[in-house]
């Protein structure tokens, strides 16, 4: 199985970049939120209870659909370097246990996109920030951060469609057979 990880700020196009590579690899999206949804109905967002169950869903997920042998697998991350180091270092250790790959993808933008892209319904319907000044605050917490791996690809959303984006990825990992 590949796993295809793409990562980035919020806004930068995981999500729309996962739908769009998911339907030209032929590939199931396990988008970030989907733990995230599934957590926030036992526990309040962001609580250390919270965040444990989404990391166990996440990486039963990644178990499930390695022993499935399933050809290729999508999922979204906003990676914050250090921070989000540990959580990469358990996908990969979940991987290299079923004889996986994963093929790390940074997805970049400028600021003023990610501003721009923040407040549509899509990001409201599914809780995730909305404001530019919300974003602006998450961006300067964080460090968002191609993963520290030789294998990562760099994908710049800003002036390309998604589909395109996902073009790109999906020639530069030979995912469409």
């Amino acid at each position: 199985m590949k796993l295809v990880f793409l990562h980035g700020a919020p806004a930068s196009g995981k999500r729309t970049v996962g739908v769009a590579l998911g339907r030209l690899c032929h590939a199931p999206l396990f988008d970030n939120h989907v733990a995230i949804d599934f957590a926030r109905v036992l526990f309040e967002f962001g609580t250390p209870d919270f965040w444990d169950l989404v990391m166990e869903v996440r990486l039963a997920a990644l178990r499930a659909a390695a022993s499935a042998d399933m050809s290729v697998l999508i999922t979204t991350a906003a990676y914050s370097d250090p921070v989000d180091r540990p959580l990469y270092g358990q996908y990969e250790t979940v991987m290299a246990a079923a004889g996986a790959e994963i093929l790390p993808v940074y997805l970049t933008c400028r600021t003023e996109t990610l501003l721009e892209r923040v407040a549509t319904a899509d990001r409201a319907a599914r809780g995730k920030i909305m404001t530019p000044d919300r974003l602006v605050t998450y961006l300067d917490q964080n460090s968002f951060t191609p993963v520290p791996r030789d294998t990562c690809l760099t994908v710049d959303t800003n002036d390309q469609s998604p589909n395109s984006a996902a073009a790109h990825i999906a020639e530069h990992f030979d995912l469409v057979g």
